[in-house]
């Protein structure tokens, strides 16, 4: 994962850089050949040009550009959706440790 900082969009050059450090382990034998590899530019703005999945070596290295606030919502949404699975388990029946989670996850909605 590549994190830039606020103000500098995400574009080829940020998510080349992804590219290398991929071949790099490749190249040092920390990956196998046939290894899939996800590398994620974070960024506060995505180039448009840029804004599309890159793929390398036939697929098996995909490098995707993602803007803060769309890995934001994404972690609230998953968050969220586990709390609600989570939210009748027998052990949380507690009523302190209901307690806990429900201003828990208000506070993460919030934020």
């Amino acid at each position: 994962m590549e994190l830039k900082r606020p103000g500098i969009p995400i574009s080829d050059t940020e998510k080349s850089q992804t590219w290398k450090y991929a071949t790099e382990l490749l190249n040092k034998g920390l990956l196998r050949p046939d290894s899939t590899v996800t590398c994620f530019v974070l960024g506060s703005a995505i180039n448009p040009a840029d804004s599309g999945k890159t793929t390398h070596r036939d697929g098996l290295v995909n490098i995707l550009p993602l803007d803060y606030d769309t890995v934001i919502r994404r972690a609230k949404s998953r968050l969220l959706n586990l709390y609600d699975k989570i939210k009748s388990a027998p052990y949380l029946q507690d009523t302190r440790t209901r307690m806990f989670l429900l201003e828990k996850s208000q506070m993460e909605l919030q934020f």
